[in-house]
């Protein structure tokens, strides 16, 4: 079964204020391997991690990100193995910066990509590009493209979801996060028709 999920990483040394950001709360049920709803932990060079369940998280929203830029850079990355889509993307004081994506759903070359991408870019696309096209061919069911994206980010942060992240972490295991913000409560009102009223 493959992976489903959602990351960020925040450029901070203060993990308060991205967890304040997120409505999260950590706890101290430590998580090695992030298979609960939401886990974080502090990685090597100020970076503040928070991995989430699906793809498609909130986490990694315009508007999520839009905040959490404004702590630090953010790193996010969304893996979706099932349909072989990936994401990577830089967010600095409100606004993106880069963004690469990769949908295998397409095309197993698929790959867009905007803004001020990082130097190293250029040389993964064209080593795995080469790759793909030696090796696997269009029509295999290998997608070597789909790592661009995630391999770009790990190059930056250090994490990737699929490998051993040990060497990177900063205060020992990760930690299971907890959503810290009540839900919005809701009321319904219901009016009443006078008996007379019938329709």
């Amino acid at each position: 079964m493959g992976f489903s999920l959602s990351w960020v990483a925040v450029k901070t040394d203060d993990q308060s204020a991205v967890l304040k950001s997120l409505g999260l709360t950590a706890t101290t049920e430590t998580d090695e391997y992030f298979e609960s709803d939401f886990a974080g932990a502090a990685l090597l060079d100020d970076w503040y991690l928070v991995v989430a369940k699906k793809a498609d998280n909130q986490l990694i929203s315009e508007g999520s990100l839009t905040a959490l830029s404004q702590v630090g850079m953010v790193i996010a990355c969304a893996v979706e193995e099932h349909v072989m889509t990936s994401s990577a993307e830089c967010w600095f004081f409100g606004q993106r910066r880069w963004q690469v994506t990769h949908d295998g759903q397409k095309d197993r070359l698929n790959l867009t990509a905007e803004g001020q991408l990082p130097a190293r870019f250029e040389t993964l696309k064209a080593q795995y590009m080469t790759e793909q096209k030696a090796e696997a061919g269009e029509s295999t069911d290998i997608d070597l493209i789909f790592d661009i994206p995630l391999i770009l980010a790990s190059a930056l942060v250090g994490f990737k979801h699929d490998e051993d992240c040990s060497d990177v972490l900063a205060n020992g295991l990760p930690l299971k996060l907890s959503v810290s913000q009540a839900p919005e409560t809701t009321f319904t009102l219901e009016i009443k028709k006078p008996w007379w009223k019938f329709w």
